[in-house]
């Protein structure tokens, strides 16, 4: 349905309303990374969606445009850039309407796709979470391919937004968490938020702070991302580190790192890391390396300590993994992590 409102004339009363001062809770969230490797659905370009002469119904200042999937609830609407209208309805193919032609184009999308909530960025392409797997899902309107990231821990994907380094952002109601996903790295970084907050509705502001709703815990909410986390990870050979999370205040961090190891450069190995600026380790730092004795995945948390004198800031932090304290490095990765240490 179009509104248009300038057809109409409204009156609104007057209404002036104190202000309440009110203070923020502040609290400090560590995010989980995940590596996630999106499954591709190619469409068929030779083969376009099918299209629907579906004219509108204008009623005083309302036009209406009846939805092909007349028994399923349209979900979600995006505007796109050339005025374009797209919009989900439950286990439906993701629906585009052009209402300068009164036609609608339906695209089909991998099977078992619930897609709800939609978004279209710069470039043309349709984003859209789906509930059902749960993942991130993008749409190339030309091609009609597919690319889904499944969220891990996800539960129920509900709204989209986009920051300026290209990053979707998403709130997971029944996860209790708002992450993002970062297509260009293939990797989802998620904040948990106590249970029962159930983050709805999402806004990212033009300095990339995601804004949200709180639809259990009642409040509204700024999540500001402070380092900002992960360029792409060197590949590893043998190896994987999966994922990470990084607490650090004063001389001291805590470093979850989650990997993935086949056991084929032998056992034991270690996993260790460096905190590095330009790439190169910064020397006054201690680090207590885990062993590992088994091939498979797990979690292992580094104690990180600086030992200087001075204040040192950092730029990044990498993971590795050795076969003894004396012999070579075989897996290696590299992130972002801007800091200051402190004595």
């Amino acid at each position: 349905m179009r509104f248009s409102p300038e057809t109409v004339t409204v009156t609104l009363p007057l209404i002036i309303a104190e202000p309440v001062a009110v203070t923020p809770d502040v609290t400090e969230i560590d995010p989980v990374v995940t590596s996630v490797a999106p499954h591709a659905f190619p469409g068929n370009p030779m083969l376009p969606p099918p299209i629907y002469y579906n004219p509108g119904v204008t009623t005083g200042p309302f036009t209406e445009w009846p939805a092909i999937y007349e028994t399923e609830a349209v979900e979600d609407l995006a505007v796109a850039p050339d005025g374009q209208v797209w919009f989900t309805q439950t286990l439906s193919p993701l629906t585009v309407l052009d209402p300068t032609t009164d036609t609608m184009l339906a695209y089909g999308l991998p099977p078992g796709t619930n897609a709800l909530a939609v978004r279209v960025d710069d470039s043309g392409d349709v984003w859209f979470t789906d509930v059902s797997r749960p993942a991130i899902g993008r749409l190339d309107p030309i091609t009609g391919d597919v690319h889904l990231w499944t969220i891990p821990g996800g539960i129920q994907p509900l709204d989209l937004g986009f920051d300026s380094a290209g990053n979707v952002w998403f709130t997971d109601r029944a996860g209790d968490a708002v992450g993002y996903l970062s297509p260009t790295r293939n990797e989802i970084a998620s904040y948990a938020f106590p249970t029962n907050t159930h983050p709805l509705q999402l806004a990212i502001d033009d300095a990339d702070n995601a804004w949200f709703t709180a639809e259990r815990g009642n409040f509204v909410a700024r999540l500001e991302i402070l380092p900002t986390l992960g360029p792409p990870p060197i590949a590893p050979s043998a190896s994987a580190f999966t994922g990470y999370s990084i607490s650090q205040a004063g001389s001291r961090a805590d470093i979850g790192v989650t990997y993935v190891y086949n056991g084929s450069a032998g056992l034991p190995v270690w996993i260790s890391a460096r905190v590095t600026t330009g790439g190169i380790p910064i020397p006054e730092f201690s680090y207590t390396p885990v062993r590992i004795d088994h091939s498979g995945g797990g979690t292992v948390h580094l104690d990180v300590e600086y030992r200087g004198t001075g204040t040192v800031t950092s730029d990044g932090i990498r993971f590795f993994m050795f076969t003894s304290p004396s012999e070579t490095v075989f897996a290696t990765r590299d992130v972002e992590f801007a800091a200051t240490w402190r004595p």
